[in-house]
This record gives structure tokens, C-alpha cells and sequence, in this order.
């Protein structure tokens, strides 16, 4: 079996799938892609054990097959053939590649030794808008705990009810959540818990192509399908903590600044904060925003001031630098919108005003201040 293709379209192709394959495993064969060839197409496949992806692209192809290879080195081997056509074969377990002077051979691995990559039927898919469900885990996904203790704060809640779609991430520190309606999700049997490496992958996949996606819902599995690629992953088990619980309904003071200003000054600020507790203190009154940090390890400190609208007392409280400029990130407006009541409670983190049809803020612990 055989196939022609462009270095270029081979490569991508493989960039697809090569990232969810392990860097190294204790399985053998883990680590390598599945070349499959049928005609007119090609498809290559990859997983983890948890995440799988399968994407396919046209070529010119004689025979069919399929055989495994370690996708590391078939992808620094195609990076670096020259630009035109590469002509692939599969023989005795071996693949062979050809460019226009060289001739390379990997070794290869019979697929029935390896884990079965699952197939799906798409007749109960949901259709839904690509770009929508990508922002959304943009505005959440960073929010995810990287700590094992909690394992179902390891990933991203997904909850459906009244046809709006909400995710959910918290470290227990900070949380992000986001709403949005007309997505297409009408309800969700129950709420889902999705791992962060799966959802990152589509974000990187899908990019900018504002196209619908397909969504397949089971029992224990999440799958995404669109342009070509089939991208799917186990769920994580929950349950997931009663997020609603933390969030404050009744923060009495607010306060408005703008967002890069706010953000290059805490950039600033942070550079003098102490390493372990990245801590900066945010001193509120009416109409100034003064931020400060010292780090007394190396003898430095420092402070600036930015102009708010502030409808509350005196008031110092302090934060993780490095939590709040990420969430001051994922706010889309000119200006951000800070609510809060005392120094050891919860803040909001708002936007100004949001698109229709969603809604999303985040929360961050304040941490205690120390003289």
C-alpha cells in the first residue's frame, strides 16, 4: 500500500494527532501514531488511554492498510524533508518514505498489537457553534487545579440545563465560570467533567475557523468532530463541588478601572512581590486604586496608583498576582468590574457588559495581608 502527498499536508496531518500520543510510556507502542491508508484517504491516529484523536486527510493512495510508527521521529523526519511530494509505502511492517533525492525507513509496529483507538456513530452528534464553545473554555480551562488530591477539579464541569451551556474551573483559589445560550445544548443528562489537556487540544485545533463542531454526549465520553478530526476523551468522575455555593450574591462595594492599565500596573508591581506568596496589596479609596508588594528576602518593594471608581470605605486587601493579572486577562471589555465586601471574603471579577446570550465571571480568595 502506498500514498503521494505534500510534505506539507503530511506534516500537518501529523501535528494533529502527534501531541495526545505520550512522550514516553511504560506500554510499548504508546508512543507511536497509527498510519491508516484507504482510498483517496489518508487518517492517522493517536492515543493516550484516556484521549484519542483520529484525523484524516485526501491523498493519492494505492492499497490499503495500516501500520503503527513512532511519531516523534516520523514528525522530525518530515519537518525537515524539502518542500513537493512525498511518497509513502508500507512493506513488511516498515515504512518507507521518498522525497525527491532521499529515501528514509522506520520500523513499525502491527496495530493489533497495540490499544484499540475507539469508533463512533455521529447519528445522535450535537451541532453547535465551534467558536463559542472554544471562547468558552478559553475563560475557563486556566482555572483548572493541577493538584491530585480533588481529582474532579482536575477538569472543566460542563452543565446543561434550560438550553444554556455553563462551565465551571476552580483551584480553590480562583474560579471561572461562563454561560452562554443558543449553543444548540438544549440539556445535558448530567453534568460532565472534562479534562483540561482534551479541551486545550481542540482550542489549539480549532483555531480561528468559526465553523460549527460537532458534539457526541455517552455515558463515560466527550467527543469533538469537526474538519476531518475526531477528538474524544474519558470523563473525569465526579462529583464536582457545589461551586454555587462560594460565589458571593451580595458584595456591596464596587470597583471600576480600566483593564490594561490595571494589568501593566500589576505587572509591574509583581516584579517586586515575594516569590512563594506572589502577594500584592490592593488599597482602595474613593477615586485611587493604590497597589503595592515587597519582597523582604532580596530588600525590595515598590508601589503604584491608578485612577477607580470606587463606591466604598477605605479598604486594603491582598491577592496573588499572578491569579488576579490571569483573570484580568480573560476580561474582553475596556474596563473591569471589581466586587467585594471585606479583606478575607471572596471578590468578583466582572466584565463592563457582555455579548447576548452570555455571561461569565470569576472569582479570587483574597490572601491575608502581612505587615
Amino acid at each position: 500500500m502506498k500514498f503521494n502527498i505534500s510534505k506539507e499536508k503530511f506534516y500537518s496531518l501529523i501535528q494533529k494527532v502527534l501531541d495526545i500520543a505520550p512522550v514516553r510510556s511504560t506500554m510499548p507502542g504508546l508512543s507511536n501514531i497509527v498510519i491508516e491508508v484507504h482510498k483517496d484517504k489518508i487518517k492517522m491516529k493517536a492515543t493516550d488511554l484516556e484521549i484519542s484523536i483520529t484525523s484524516e486527510s485526501e491523498a493519492e493512495t494505492t492499497g490499503h492498510g495500516q501500520l503503527s510508527v513512532p511519531g516523534r521521529i516520523l514528525a522530525e523526519l518530515v519537518r525537515e524533508l524539502p518542500a513537493g511530494q512525498v511518497m509513502v509505502a508500507m512493506v513488511d511492517n516498515r515504512l518507507e518514505l521518498k522525497s525527491e533525492r532521499g529515501v528514509f525507513k522506520l520500523a513499525g509496529v502491527p496495530v493489533d498489537s497495540l490499544p484499540r483507538i475507539p469508533e463512533f456513530d455521529f447519528a445522535n452528534e450535537v451541532t453547535v457553534p465551534g467558536g463559542t464553545i472554544c471562547r468558552m473554555i478559553k475563560k475557563c480551562v486556566f482555572a483548572v487545579s493541577k493538584e491530585e488530591a480533588r481529582p474532579a477539579l482536575n477538569g472543566v464541569l460542563w452543565r446543561g440545563v434550560d438550553k444554556v451551556l455553563t462551565m465551571v474551573a476552580t483551584n480553590g483559589h480562583i474560579l471561572a465560570k461562563m454561560s452562554c445560550g443558543g449553543t444548540g445544548i438544549k440539556k445535558l443528562e448530567k453534568d460532565i467533567i472534562v479534562s483540561p489537556k482534551v479541551l486545550e487540544h481542540f482550542v489549539k485545533l480549532y483555531g480561528d475557523l468559526e465553523k460549527d463542531i460537532g458534539l457526541l454526549f455517552s455515558a463515560d465520553s466527550l467527543v469533538f468532530h469537526f474538519e476531518g478530526t475526531v477528538l474524544a476523551t474519558r470523563l473525569i468522575d465526579p462529583p464536582y463541588p457545589n461551586f454555587e455555593q462560594v460565589i458571593p450574591k451580595e458584595n456591596d462595594k464596587k470597583a471600576m478601572f480600566d483593564r490594561d492599565d490595571f494589568y501593566s500596573l500589576l505587572r509591574r508591581v509583581a516584579i517586586v512581590s515575594n516569590n512563594i506568596t506572589h502577594q500584592v496589596k490592593l488599597g482602595f479609596s474613593p477615586n485611587s486604586l493604590s497597589v503595592s508588594a515587597a519582597n523582604f528576602d532580596v530588600g525590595a518593594e515598590g508601589h503604584d496608583e491608578l485612577g477607580v471608581e470606587y463606591n466604598g470605605t477605605d479598604l486594603e486587601i491582598g491577592y496573588n498576582s499572578n491569579y488576579i493579572m490571569e483573570i484580568v486577562k480573560q476580561v474582553d471589555t475596556p474596563r473591569v468590574l471589581l466586587e467585594f465586601t471585606n479583606a478575607t471574603s471572596a471578590a468578583v471579577v466582572k466584565a463592563e457588559s457582555y455579548e447576548e446570550n452570555e455571561d461569565y465571571l470569576f472569582l479570587i480568595m483574597p490572601l491575608r495581608l502581612v505587615d
